[in-house]
């Protein structure tokens, strides 16, 4: 029953799971299920070759599961010579309440105080904490993360927590600070490609999106030996919803 609730509401944002498979994830831990509440995750094969996982990290709500599924399935011709398979988590209601309440009271801070991301960062490490397990989980290797929006925070912080990530994408990341922590380990041929529309007008506490492209440009200037791709594009149809992953990061995965 639960899956088939999970289906029909992601039919209600115009998405179809028809082609994947949906994994339901528990615990028996109870504190982390009242926290964080459980977890969804689609999965689709493509090749019986040897290539790397995509696994796509979307915004904290199904709302946002749906629109970067929907985008990854649009592009998905330019992709799917180049992965095995592709694994996409859905957070939970609960994480998109604990995000919101963060929210809140980081609007009471002043932008000047130098702890006003600390409890999104926090949260963002810990959920990438989380993720790492979980794909370590099922035994995935070679993985390539997606991350969008806030979930581009997490993926970050999953891409520092072990040794089987070797590309990291993001399409308009929110959270400058999380790209603060790509510093704390080395890297050498891995990938990183960040993709920001310039039409994005979603508002974050420290301005709209596409003017985090600074803060990631001059982290990442200190990261050597590594492909580094940092784009923003100008992406026009009037019907496109601009805080999405823009279609030009996936002509440069």
């Amino acid at each position: 029953m639960l899956k088939y609730n999970f289906r029909q509401e992601c039919l209600e944002y115009g998405l179809h799971l028809d082609e994947w498979k949906i994994y339901y994830f528990d615990s028996t831990n109870k504190e982390f299920i009242d926290k964080y509440g459980h977890f969804y995750m689609i999965k689709k094969k493509l090749s019986d070759n040897n290539l790397p996982i995509l696994v796509g990290l979307p915004g904290f709500s199904v709302k946002s599961f749906c629109g970067s599924t929907n985008r990854i399935i649009e592009n998905l011709s330019k992709i799917e010579n180049k992965f095995k398979e592709i694994y996409i988590l859905c957070f939970t209601t609960k994480v998109k309440e604990i995000q919101k309440k963060i929210c809140e009271d980081r609007y009471k801070l002043k932008d000047t105080d130098k702890d006003i991301y600390k409890s999104e960062v926090k949260l963002n490490d810990n959920l990438g904490t989380i993720v790492d397990k979980l794909l370590r989980s099922i035994k995935l290797t070679n993985v390539h993360l997606l991350g969008k929006c806030a979930g581009g925070g997490v993926a970050i912080h999953t891409f520092t927590k072990s040794d089987i990530y070797d590309a990291l994408y993001l399409g308009v990341p929110g959270s400058p600070m999380d790209v603060q922590h790509l510093l704390t380990k080395q890297y050498i041929d891995k990938k990183f490609v960040f993709v920001w529309n310039k039409r994005d007008v979603y508002v974050f506490p420290y301005g709209i999106s596409n003017q985090e492209i600074i803060k990631y440009s001059e982290t990442m200037k200190q990261i050597k030996n590594n492909i580094i791709i940092i784009e923003e594009v100008y992406e026009d149809e009037s019907t496109e919803p601009f805080h999405e992953i823009p279609h030009k990061l996936f002509d440069l995965i």
